[in-house]
């Protein structure tokens, strides 16, 4: 059983009408949780996951906020997050999000080359930074933070 939800109002409401909560649990695939402010790149990456048949649910969140309250829903296997959205940025938002959801693993993503954003989202706890492009292979880059855990 796979779901998407895209969001950008209130995902939440949008969570809940799935499945009954409980049910959430025992889904055998995946959970991921995209946190990007563009639309566009939220569909891009669902669809780079989906393409491979792992994943129950991919959930859309267009800021730092959505994501943190999504997160605390959900728990998330993994959450893609992106550094630079309006209103609560994804460094900012990263240790709240770790917070409600301390066994989800942050991927940050960012379109900027500077290796100091990396080592700080780093350093505020997320295991893995990729570069937004057309080359990132994103299932990879998921296994790789999954199975160093």
């Amino acid at each position: 059983m796979r779901t998407q939800i895209e969001t950008g109002a209130d995902a939440a409401e949008a969570v809940a009408h799935l499945d009954p909560p409980g049910s959430l649990t025992t889904w055998c695939g995946l959970q991921v949780l995209i946190a990007d402010d563009s639309a566009f790149q939220r569909k891009l990456v669902t669809a780079a996951l989906e393409r491979t048949g792992r994943f129950d649910l991919v959930v859309g969140a267009c800021d730092g906020n959505e994501a943190i309250g999504l997160a605390e829903l959900l728990q998330p296997d993994v959450v893609l997050l992106d550094l630079a959205m309006p209103g609560l940025g994804g460094l900012e938002a990263l240790p709240l999000l770790l917070a409600v959801a301390p066994r989800t693993r942050v991927i940050v993503m960012s379109g900027s080359a500077v290796a100091e954003l990396g080592a700080d989202a780093l350093a505020a706890g997320a295991r893995g930074y990729v570069e937004k492009g057309a080359e990132t292979e994103l299932p990879a880059v998921i296994d790789a933070v999954l199975s160093a855990a």
